[in-house]
């Protein structure tokens, strides 16, 4: 084992459709007749199915038969999801991979970075805003009576 391998412990029926990536939850499902890859990634759990916020829907992988010669092929869900393309039709087996979006780390580091400034630079100008407001005119007062 190396970091980044995945183990898949198959059932002994053979007749799973695998969701990896960018999703509400990472899962096999057991393969219906006529299943289409909407079907699968909306489909309910505790963990609410769905994909994340940080998903390229553009892009979506689909891996397709023996996994030491697979098929490989991409879909435009976000097509799929408006009506501009069909539904694609799932097989036993098929691994469906939902890809992050490009710098998708680097917005987050980014927006994490910005709300940590902006919460650092509200409290500092609020302490100043009490300081010479509430304060200071405090002390010249206090010099002035001794």
């Amino acid at each position: 084992m190396r970091p980044g391998d995945v183990v898949v412990i198959a059932s002994g029926l053979g007749q799973e459709v695998f969701l990896m990536g960018a999703v509400g939850e990472q899962r096999a499902s057991a393969y219906k007749d006529g299943m289409t890859l909407v079907e699968l990634i909306s489909g309910s759990s505790e963990s609410g199915g769905g994909y994340r916020a940080s998903a390229r829907l553009r892009s979506v992988l689909i891996v397709r038969g023996a996994l030491d010669q697979p098929e490989a092929f991409t879909v435009n869900l976000a097509r799929i999801l408006k009506g501009r393309d069909p539904d694609v039709m799932l097989m036993p087996g098929d691994i469906v991979y939902v890809p992050e979006k490009p710098f998708a780390f680097t917005r987050e580091l980014t927006r994490a970075v910005v709300l940590s400034f902006v919460r650092t630079f509200v409290a500092e100008a609020g302490a100043t805003l009490v300081d010479e407001t509430i304060f200071r005119p405090l002390v010249p007062t206090e010099l002035k009576d001794e």
